[in-house]
């Protein structure tokens, strides 16, 4: 005879059953927020193409995104601060900086090599120096003339 209170183990554990939405799950917002996310990030990526094309200061950069140099604040910490080395390291790449340029326009020149690699600034010189390996990586060699 039937047992009508007993589940079958592969309805209660999910395993080969089928399962369907219920009224509790939402995951139409994680959709939405995939698109919404999608165009933020373009109008992030123009707008940071804008100001390298312009050529603005890092200061009006600074001031756009509202990342404030504090004294004991880690600016690497602000969510920020990735769209602002994203312009450094795009416009290092727009003007094909070298690595020694990009290390001077940081100020890491005039830091102790001690202190160096623990700056914000750092961060950003080794995300250009990788970038850099990236572009290098995708050259075909085949094609360059005059080696």
């Amino acid at each position: 005879m039937f047992d009508h209170d007993k589940v079958p183990r592969t309805v209660e554990r999910g395993g080969g059953a089928r399962q369907l939405r219920t009224a509790t799950m939402s995951d139409d917002e994680a959709r939405g927020w995939k698109l919404r996310s999608f165009f933020e990030s373009y109008l992030k990526d123009r707008k940071i193409k804008n100001w390298i094309k312009g050529k603005v200061t890092d200061d009006f950069v600074l001031s756009e995104l509202k990342l404030v140099r504090l004294p004991g604040k880690n600016l690497a910490d602000d969510p920020n601060f990735k769209p602002f080395q994203k312009f450094k390291i795009d416009g290092w790449l727009e003007d094909k900086a070298t690595t020694t340029k990009a290390w001077e326009n940081l100020g890491l020149n005039l830091l102790p090599i001690d202190r160096v690699s623990k700056t914000d600034m750092f961060k950003t010189y080794t995300q250009y120096v990788m970038a850099i390996n990236k572009k290098a990586s995708e050259l075909d060699i085949d094609k360059l003339e005059g080696l």
